[in-house]
């Protein structure tokens, strides 16, 4: 995706720029049904992808967004729906659950506000070529270092490493909104 500098929005709000995103572990993790992807750069045309997402699919986006022409207006930059009148009232500011949560806001802007957040798992496993399951997830760690560093919703994670001759690790984890939580694995051989 061009130019990486682009800021990603879903349904309104702000998640981060294309370049946090762009990595084989850099994922933008939403909630399944239908979402609104937006593509914003002041400078270049807008870009708006419907989405209908299942329960554990992966939906890859490729896009080089196009300057806008000499006199073109650009959009205005997108922002979150109202909330509905009746719950306005003492209703709390930001994504309603199960909706993306900023990763870090793009350079100079500030961060969008949130309600859900996210943890990250930082996983170093022996034999590097394990398989790492999170949730149920197959995740593969970088071969040369044995790490894999995953941005997951904040509450509860079960968290299987597995290779064949060697006895299975199994644990549940619980991560906090901002929270790093380290986990180091040797398996043993049978």
């Amino acid at each position: 995706m061009t130019p990486k500098e682009a800021e990603v929005y879903i349904d309104g709000y702000l998640t981060g720029s294309v370049d946090d995103f762009d990595g084989s572990f850099q994922r933008l993790r939403v909630a399944p049904g239908a979402h609104e992807l937006t593509l914003y750069r002041e400078g270049f045309k807008t870009v708006h992808q419907s989405l209908r997402l299942s329960s554990g699919s992966t939906f890859k986006v490729s896009y080089k967004m196009e300057p806008l022409a000499p006199g073109e207006v650009a959009e205005a930059r997108p922002t979150p729906p109202p909330p509905p009148s009746d719950e306005s009232e003492g209703a709390p500011v930001g994504p309603p659950e199960g909706r993306p949560v900023p990763q870090g806001p793009p350079r100079g802007r500030p961060p969008a506000p949130s309600a859900a957040g996210f943890g990250t798992l930082a996983i170093r496993v022996q034999p590097t070529d394990a398989i790492v399951l999170i949730d149920g997830e197959r995740w593969q760690t970088s071969s040369a270092e044995g790490r894999l560093v995953v941005d997951v919703p904040q509450g509860p994670h079960r968290i299987e490493i597995r290779k064949e001759g060697f006895d299975t690790y199994s644990t549940e984890i619980t991560t906090s909104q901002g929270e790093t939580v380290p986990i180091n694995v040797s398996l043993r051989s049978r």
